[in-house]
């Protein structure tokens, strides 16, 4: 598409640090090998080019978590003094028995749609315009306004 409206990710600091903050954004909403679906998707409606998906997707690729690719060892509670735990205490703690489940990602790559506007706000910044986030909060208090008086007007 040419009139993608992120066109290319520039190799300077600034970028850089912008597209890591967006993909840690990205990360704490979906599981990490869900995001170039993301991206895929946004250069499927517009907003990025196939070059900085590409670009994106080697990033975030870059940044997933350590824990994926090595296995780490339990770690075992700091017990003071005179407050030992069992043998069977201590193993079902080592096993995993006490623990809740670990949180895993049950969802895909879909973003909430407050989601999706804080990409396009990553992405505003990434083409190099500045977001006002006055502006932007003085929006999204009028939507909640219109939100609130649907809500009245329906009984919903």
């Amino acid at each position: 598409m040419a009139d993608e409206l992120l066109r290319q990710l520039k190799n300077d600091f600034r970028s850089t640090l912008i597209a890591v903050r967006w993909i840690n954004f990205l990360q704490d909403r979906v599981s990490p090998d869900e995001i170039p679906k993301l991206f895929e998707y946004y250069a499927k409606i517009g907003w990025i080019s196939m070059e900085a998906q590409k670009k994106l997707t080697d990033m975030a690729d870059g940044l997933k978590p350590a824990s994926e690719y090595y296995e780490q060892a339990p770690i075992e509670p700091f017990v003071p003094a005179g407050h030992e735990i069992s043998f069977k205490e201590r193993l079902d703690r080592i096993m995993g028995e006490d623990q809740p489940p670990s949180q895993e990602f049950d969802r895909d790559w879909r973003l909430a749609s407050e989601d999706h506007l804080r990409s396009y706000m990553f992405i505003k910044e990434l083409v190099g315009e500045t977001v006002n986030k006055d502006e932007w909060n003085s929006i999204e208090l009028r939507i909640g306004q219109f939100r609130q008086g649907l809500k009245a007007y329906y009984g919903v």
